[in-house]
């Protein structure tokens, strides 16, 4: 938020609007929190949106409800309109979906966890050096997008992906994002990535060439869950395991600690 606020500041004509109605970093603090805690998120056309949207966001969220049908934007009223998930009675609490978030974004975003959350992983984050030559390949390791109707939320995203245009100025950073679950620890697309983050030149040359002279695109080797080489193997994994090691130890708590906060938790937070 302070990286946020100091580029408002470096715009003269937005300070001077902020300044003018006595706006600092702790009035856009209060804006950001309450756009980030009470906006639905909701398709407009080929968009997704945000709105703020007076007592909607009164409604719990359940993971009972699937992701992406309890609310949506009706384009013919230009209204955001709720619909029952379930047969509620009279004076029964009725709930609404979040979407297919991890506890770490309900707390962030909302301020609760849920003890059973069958959303809950891990978010990895891979940055990969691309330049024209391993474009093609590290756009075509990413997974088949799933299909609409998927509850789950999809375990991987792109973040920054340069174009062909961009990377005549050289190389540039590819990144990408994946979610780790307890039902799949190991995405074959994260996998992938650090296999090929791994390589070096001459590596690629070399499993280029074997690739080609068995009839296969490398990304699909790549992506094989199937141990492609042994020393490469290692070094993907031992990569990835200096990620997860470091992701862990930045946690201010443990994981005991975090099951005996909940425990003096209210029952429903």
């Amino acid at each position: 938020l302070e990286a946020d606020w100091a580029a408002l500041q470096s715009q003269p004509a937005v300070a001077a609007l902020l300044s003018r109605h006595g706006l600092g970093i702790e009035a856009y603090r209060w804006a950001y929190a309450t756009v980030k805690s009470r906006a639905a998120e909701v398709g407009m056309g080929d968009e997704k949106k945000r709105l703020l949207a007076p007592r909607f966001d009164m409604f719990n969220h359940s993971t009972a409800v699937a992701p992406g049908s309890s609310h949506g934007y009706d384009e013919a009223r230009q209204q955001l309109v709720v619909v029952a998930a379930a047969p509620y009675g009279a004076g029964e609490q009725a709930f609404i979906s979040y979407g297919g978030a991890s506890n770490g974004s309900l707390l962030l975003g909302g301020g609760f966890a849920l003890r059973r959350n069958r959303f809950d992983a891990v978010e990895v984050t891979l940055t990969a050096k691309c330049d024209a030559r391993r474009w093609l390949l590290l756009m075509m390791l990413a997974p088949e997008a799933p299909p609409p109707s998927q509850e789950e939320p999809p375990n991987f995203e792109y973040l920054q992906a340069p174009d062909q245009e961009q990377l005549r100025d050289g190389p540039k950073p590819f990144v990408t994002r994946h979610l780790l679950t307890a039902a799949n620890p190991l995405p074959p697309a994260l996998l992938a990535y650090v296999r090929a983050e791994r390589l070096s030149d001459v590596e690629l040359e070399a499993y280029e060439k074997k690739a080609k002279a068995a009839g296969t695109p490398l990304w699909e080797a790549l992506r094989s869950p199937a141990p492609l080489d042994a020393a490469l193997d290692l070094a993907a994994l031992a990569a990835l395991r200096r990620v997860l090691a470091d992701k862990l130890d930045a946690y201010p708590t443990t994981a005991e600690q975090d099951e005996a906060f909940l425990d003096k938790a209210e029952p429903d937070a």
